[in-house]
């Protein structure tokens, strides 16, 4: 009986709260391919935690809660796509520039100017000889 209720409340909540991140004239068309899509990931997702039939109502809970993550992540990719594209583009940004830094102290590589500074005054010295 409680699953029904879960299942009636899920099923409404997909249907007419959650938006249509697409728009245009194939849009219905892109909801019902990206749609069954979601649904399939949303199905694999739920069912690396949950044991199927052990409380079917939890089970539809979280298929709500993970569809509904994953179709506003989709809304979020279509909508602010150049703000996600910034915002990835900056965490590599950043991932890179630590790993530099990390495996240089991890090293101790010297800059290759003091590498080329140190080769000056060694020749410097053998020519003065």
């Amino acid at each position: 009986m409680l699953y029904n209720i879960v299942a009636a409340i899920s099923f409404i909540i997909r249907q007419f709260f959650l938006p249509n991140p697409f728009s245009g004239d194939y849009a219905i068309l892109l909801n019902w391919v990206v749609g069954i899509a979601i649904t399939a990931l949303a199905y694999f997702l739920v069912g690396q935690v949950y044991e199927k039939g052990s409380m079917p109502w939890f089970g539809s809970l979280l298929f709500l809660i993970c569809y509904s993550i994953l179709t506003g992540l989709l809304y979020l990719l279509v909508s602010w796509w150049w703000i996600i594209l910034i915002v990835v583009s900056m965490i590599i940004a950043i991932i890179i520039i630590v790993k530099i830094i990390r495996n240089r102290k991890k090293n101790k590589v010297k800059p290759i100017n003091e590498k080329i500074i140190k080769d000056d005054k060694n020749t410097g010295d053998e020519n003065e000889k």
